[in-house]
C-alpha cells in the first residue's frame, strides 16, 4: 500500500461538521495513537453519516485488517463510498486494488480508470502509476506521449520513479523528442533522491559522454560533496562508536571494581564469625599454654 504519510494528508478533508470533525480528530488520534478499536469506533459513526474521510480509513482498517479481520470487500464497499464523494485517496486505493488484484480480479482497465480520477485530482502516486499504465499499454492501449505527461507531473513534484522513468523516456525518444540533456536532469533528480537504477544510467551516458558536458560539472561537484559528507558521516560514527566503546570499558570496570569492594566488605565483615571473639583467642591461647615447671626434688 502506498506511503502512510500520503494517507495523513486525507485527515485535512472537509468534514461535514464541527461535530463531525472532532470525532474524525478522535479517530485519527485513536488511529496514530496504535488504538485502533477507538479508531474503528469513530470511524464508523462518522462513515453512516457520509463522512467521506471517514468512510476512507474505515476502507482502509478493512483492507489492511486493523482491528478487524482483512476484509477487501468491505474496504472496496467503503472506498467507493468515498470516492463517490470525490476523496482522492480512495480512488487511488481502488485503483491499486484492481492493479494488484488485492480482493477483487486483477483488472488493468478498471485500475487505469480510477488512477486517471485521482491523478486528475492532484494524486502524485496515481500520476506515476498512470504513466506506467501507458508506457506500457496496461489497461488500454499504449501512449507515449499520455506516459510523458503523467510522469512529468509527478516528476515535478518530486516523485523518484518518475523522474527515472522521464530520464529514460528523454535518453531513448520515446514519447518526445531524444534529449540527452533533459535526460542528464532528470537522471540526476533521481539520483539525488537515492535511485540506484538512475544512477547506473547517469554513469553510462558520462561515460558515453552523452549530453551537455555542462551538467556533467554539476554532477561531478555533486558527487564529490555527497562523497565529502559520506566520509565525514562515516567518521562521525566511528568516532561515536569508539566512544561509545570507551564508555562500555570504563563501566565495566567501575562494575569489576565495584564487585571486588563488596568481595572485600563481604570477607572483612564474615572474619569475626570465623575466628570467634577475643575472649575466645584468649582461651584457646591459655590452653596452649605450657604446664607450669615441678620444682626438683631434693637429696
Amino acid at each position: 500500500m502506498k506511503n502512510l504519510i500520503s494517507l495523513i494528508l486525507s485527515v485535512v478533508f472537509i468534514v461535514l461538521s464541527t461535530g463531525a470533525q472532532a470525532g474524525f480528530q478522535d479517530g485519527m488520534k485513536a488511529y496514530m495513537s496504535g488504538n485502533y478499536p477507538v479508531a474503528l469506533k469513530e470511524f464508523k459513526v462518522l462513515a453512516t453519516k457520509g463522512n467521506a474521510a471517514a468512510q476512507f480509513w474505515l476502507g482502509w482498517m478493512y483492507s489492511e485488517g486493523d482491528s478487524v479481520p482483512q476484509n477487501y470487500s468491505l474496504a472496496l464497499s467503503w472506498y467507493t463510498k468515498a470516492a463517490d464523494q470525490g476523496h482522492v485517496e480512495a480512488q487511488s486505493s481502488i485503483a491499486e486494488m484492481f492493479d494488484k488484484g488485492h480482493g477483487v480480479p486483477q483488472d488493468y482497465a478498471q485500475a487505469r480508470a480510477w488512477y486517471l480520477k485521482a491523478a486528475e485530482r492532484g494524486s502524485m502516486p496515481a500520476q506515476h502509476r498512470l504513466g506506467v499504465m501507458y508506457a506500457f499499454g496496461l489497461g488500454g492501449a499504449k501512449d507515449a506521449q499520455q506516459a510523458m505527461t503523467w510522469f512529468s507531473k509527478a516528476a515535478e513534484r518530486g516523485n523518484v520513479d518518475a523522474q527515472f522513468q522521464l530520464g529514460h523516456m528523454y535518453r531513448i525518444g520515446e514519447g518526445v523528442a531524444q534529449d540527452y540533456k533533459a535526460a542528464v536532469f532528470w537522471y540526476f533528480k533521481a539520483v539525488q533522491q537515492g535511485s540506484e537504477v538512475a544512477q547506473q544510467d547517469l554513469a553510462e551516458m558520462y561515460r558515453l559522454k552523452l549530453g551537455d558536458p555542462e551538467i556533467y560539472r554539476e554532477v561531478e561537484l555533486w558527487y564529490r560533496q555527497a562523497a565529502e559528507q559520506a566520509k565525514l558521516e562515516a567518521e562521525e560514527q566511528a568516532e561515536a562508536e569508539a566512544q561509545a566503546k570507551t564508555n562500555a570499558n570504563v563501566r565495566a570496570k567501575v562494575e569489576q571494581q565495584a564487585k571486588g569492594d563488596e568481595s572485600v566488605k563481604a570477607e572483612v565483615q564474615s572474619a569475626p564469625a570465623a575466628q570467634g571473639t577475643v575472649s575466645d583467642v584468649h582461651l584457646k591461647l591459655d590452653n596452649m599454654a605450657p604446664a607450669p615447671m615441678q620444682p626438683l626434688p631434693s637429696n
